[in-house]
């Protein structure tokens, strides 16, 4: 070799390496997010359910039980044949 003429290194590509880091972590961040939008959401149906609902009393006599299951709209239950047995 003579000494004027410079020697370049061969150049070596790296193997790409491509990092799971960031797909993980973004899946999670999207599966917190669902699991908290389902969390609120189900708190809202619950407190709409509730709000619904007529005041019942704490009474147990006869006229108080029958007057808290006639205010009760989302009970569907035929209630003239009681109302024939206790007639008779």
């Amino acid at each position: 070799m003579e000494p004027n003429q410079t020697q370049t290194p061969e150049t070596q590509v790296a193997p790409s390496h491509r990092s799971f880091g960031p797909i993980i972590g973004i899946g999670v961040i999207i599966i917190a997010l669902i699991v908290g939008a389902l969390y609120f959401w189900g708190g809202a149906i619950t407190k709409n359910d509730e709000a619904g609902l007529a005041p019942l009393s704490s009474s147990d006599d006869l006229d108080s039980i029958e007057s808290d299951l006639m205010m009760s709209t989302d009970l569907e239950f035929d209630f003239s044949d009681i109302e024939k047995e206790l007639a008779e």
